[in-house]
Parts: structure tokens; sequence; C-alpha cells
């Protein structure tokens, strides 16, 4: 890990100025280094949580380490770009880290918290959505449709636009067992949306991230 995560925000307008904003690094752990990725995260995350942010590290099957800060509103997002290149623990978890780089940063990107999940699991499914012809605003009202039937079968959702204007929908589980559970009993009315949804798609699935949150 070689830098902050400081990203220039494209705005999608006012629609979302009450939104957490909300950056997410993906970091690659070098050959043998994936114990030292997690230590200089955990190294990284208390810096972090001193000057105001809050953190979160997934693991996904990749073995990638999913580095997540979140602010609560953006009045604290300046106030944390301002301080941490003052910070002195910082300055020097950076030395430490261009020194012996533990790992590759693969993907960086900023995103708005449209709706926060109420109780976060420790096993999460990431569905990235691209809106087709650029209509976010039309596909975040299937997205909340799809949320609406998803929470009334017990799973925690979260949605998040990103600087390039991608839909991530977060489905949380408290557990493994929690998530097999859900597969082993197909939701009828998510089947009756699916069909809906597939007759005249608003969007293009891009990508599924599996992930389990560190404690």
């Amino acid at each position: 890990m070689k830098k902050a995560i400081l990203i220039i925000w494209l705005s999608l307008g006012s629609a979302f100025a009450t939104a957490k904003p909300v950056g997410v690094a993906i970091w690659d752990p070098a050959p043998g280094k994936a114990p030292q990725m997690l230590a200089s995260a955990q190294a990284a995350a208390e810096i972090h949580r001193s000057l105001g942010a809050t953190v979160a590290m997934h693991l996904d099957t990749l073995g990638r380490l999913h580095y997540v800060v979140t602010f609560e509103d953006w009045d604290g997002w300046a106030s944390f770009n301002e301080d941490l290149p003052k910070s002195d623990a910082w300055r020097q978890w950076q030395g430490r880290a261009a020194t012996d780089p533990a790992a590759k940063q693969v993907e960086n990107y900023f995103m708005e918290e449209v709706v926060s999940a109420d109780a976060p699991g420790r096993f999460t499914q990431i569905y990235l959505w691209e809106p087709l012809n650029g209509n976010v605003s039309a596909f975040l009202r299937d997205a909340r449709q799809a949320r609406e039937i998803h929470e009334a079968a017990g799973v925690d959702i979260a949605i998040n636009v990103d600087q390039m204007n991608r839909v991530h929908y977060v489905m949380s589980y408290p557990s493994h067992a929690a998530f097999a559970a859900q597969r082993k009993a197909p939701n009828a009315d998510f089947q009756a949306f699916s069909q809906r949804f597939s007759a005249a798609p608003m969007g293009r699935l891009v990508e599924v991230y599996t992930v389990t949150a560190l404690p």
C-alpha cells in the first residue's frame, strides 16, 4: 500500500447531496506477503480512524483486500483530506510502505452511499452494475425495488454509486450459513422481479465480488 485514498469525486448532482462519501481501494498482495499486507492495512486504519474516518476491511475470494473508508458527510471528508497530509504518523506509514511494499493497488474508486445497510454482515456479495445509456436514476428505481424484496427476506442491502456512475448493489449476510439458507429457499418475489427486469433491463451486470469482513 503506497498512497492515501484521495480521489476526485465527480458529482452526480443534488439528488445525492446528503449521501455518505465512501472511498474504496482494492489491494493485491505480493507473493508471500498477505500477512504483511493485512498488518500494514491495520496500521493505516488506526491512523485514518484517528482522523475521523470509519474504516472497514474485507478479503475477497482472490485474496485481495478491499479497504473501505466512509465519512458521515462531506465536511468530514474534507477535514480528513486536509488533515491526512499533515499527519506525522501517516508520513511514517507511507515511508515504511514505500520501502517494503506488501501489495499492489489494482483498483481505487469513490462512491456515495445512496442506501446504507442497517446491519452490515460478515459475508457480503457485491453486484457491480453499469446502468444502460447512463440512466442512473432509472436503474436506482429498480435497485430500490430489489432492495425492498431482499430486506423483507432478511438480507441487509446497501446501494452505492461510484464516480463512473456504476451502481454497487451490496448484499450483506450475518454469516455464511445465512447466505446458504437464502440460496436453499428461492425467493418467489425476487424471481418475479428478475423476470420483469430481464424483459426491459436498465443495466448490465459487470462483476460480482464475494468478500468476508475482517474483525
